[in-house]
């Protein structure tokens, strides 16, 4: 049975921290192959990505060039309306039956976890995967035992993912671009020429 991963994010735009998550993922879980997949417009984000479902695709498939268990999965930014968790896996548990799924969240996704639709069935179908950043507090896994039951909590299991701090975001890679300031050293540079090409995320671009 192949150990499929699942990735998913605005990647508005991808950087460093990303890469490094899919990395620590596909490592510690022993992958055979992880899917990143840009996010369409999301339920629980009130705003949407500021650069369009393709270019942040895009700049996914310059970032991961020449990794061949790494993969882009553009779904979601071609489904219509919102983009639910659930759906994704239902489609990809079709697509790959004899996958073991494992959908990999950061800390902080995970404290909204209860939110999501449908957050029994997403345990069902995949092991939710949380990655626990250096410096922050300990993954509370109790909320399986509150969202599910004992019984249902011993049929799932939630893996823990230990990677170093990094401190880059996309939010701040957006500042800097439209300060006019330098991103490179955070995103891979075929993304910083993507970026520039583009005009990407500058001062009044809009994008």
């Amino acid at each position: 049975m192949s150990r499929l991963g699942l990735l998913g994010g605005s990647f508005d735009p991808v950087h460093y921290g990303h890469l490094w998550m899919a990395e620590t993922a596909v490592e510690q879980l022993r992958l055979d192959e992880l899917l990143l997949i840009p996010a369409g417009h999301s339920p629980l984000k009130p705003s949407t990505p500021i650069t369009s479902g393709v270019q942040r695709a895009e700049m996914l498939e310059l970032a991961v060039g020449g990794a061949p268990y790494l993969r882009v999965d553009r779904r979601e930014i071609g489904r219509e309306g919102r983009s639910y968790t659930i759906d994704t896996l239902r489609d990809i548990r079709r697509e790959r039956p004899d996958a073991e799924l494992y959908w990999i969240i950061g800390a902080d996704a995970w404290h909204d976890f209860a939110q999501w639709r449908d957050p029994q069935q997403i345990v069902q179908l995949a092991t939710v995967a949380v990655v626990q950043r250096a410096g922050h507090s300990a993954i509370d896994t109790r909320l399986h035992e509150a969202l599910l039951g004992r019984k249902a909590t011993l049929e799932i299991t939630a893996a823990a993912l230990h990677m170093p701090a990094i401190d880059v975001s996309s939010t701040v890679l957006r500042e800097r671009i439209a300060a006019g300031k330098s991103i490179r050293f955070r995103t891979p540079h075929a993304v910083v020429a993507y970026i520039e090409a583009h005009g990407l995320y500058r001062a009044g671009s809009g994008q």
